[in-house]
């Protein structure tokens, strides 16, 4: 079973990727704050391209609404979908995916956010 990560640790991730203002995170750096802007609120189309900065809106909606037997077969066919239009966009085809997936479970927020509250 996992064990919540301690505030204290989260605290500590956040503050080793955020160096001085206008200082390039990094790869990692980057995924990291995509994902926390992703988590930080209830999903929706407006909140999901506001977090994906840039990520089309019809995109988003035609992921979310994918259809699928079950709710890992509707979050592949998003990420499908998504990997289809935008080749080089793996962050926010699996944070879409993600997305897909919790609100297939009818969780209000994508399950990364599980870990890091």
């Amino acid at each position: 079973m996992h064990e919540k990560i301690p505030r204290q640790a989260i605290r500590t991730l956040a503050d080793a990727g955020a160096a001085e203002a206008g200082d390039d995170p990094g790869p990692a750096g980057r995924i990291f704050r995509h994902w926390s802007k992703a988590v930080a609120r209830p999903i929706s189309v407006a909140h999901l391209s506001r977090a994906l900065e840039g990520a089309a809106t019809d995109q988003i909606v035609q992921c979310l609404d994918a259809g699928g037997s079950t709710p890992v077969d509707r979050a592949a066919k998003a990420l499908e979908a998504w990997l289809e239009e935008t080749p080089r966009g793996e962050t926010a085809t699996l944070i879409l995916a993600d997305a897909v997936l919790a609100q297939s479970l009818s969780w209000p927020i994508p399950s990364a956010r599980f870990w890091t509250v």
